[in-house]
C-alpha cells in the first residue's frame, strides 16, 4: 500500500520522528511552513526521506546524525 501511495505523488515525502513528543511540534510546523530547512531548524529528531523530480533518487534530509540510519539500510 505504501508504494502505491508513494507513486500517486509527484513529490512524496515520508517524515519519521526520533521522539512521538515532537509530533505536535511537526503538525504545527506543517501547517505554517513548506517542509524543508525551516522545519528541520524548528522540530528536533526528524529524518525526512523524499522524491523530487528525479524517479531514481531518494533524497534524505535530517537534523540528527544520519550515520546509523545508513548502516541501517545497508545491512
Amino acid at each position: 500500500m505504501l508504494s502505491e501511495l508513494w507513486k500517486a505523488y509527484d513529490e512524496p515525502s515520508l517524515v519519521f520522528l526520533t521522539e512521538k513528543n515532537n509530533e505536535q511540534d511537526l503538525v504545527d510546523c506543517m501547517s505554517h511552513y513548506q517542509f524543508g530547512l525551516e522545519i528541520l531548524k524548528r522540530v528536533p529528531g526528524i529524518y525526512d526521506l523524499s522524491q523530487s523530480y528525479e524517479a531514481d533518487v531518494i533524497w534524505i534530509q535530517s537534523n540528527v546524525d544520519i550515520a546509523p540510519l545508513l548502516l541501517a539500510i545497508e545491512n
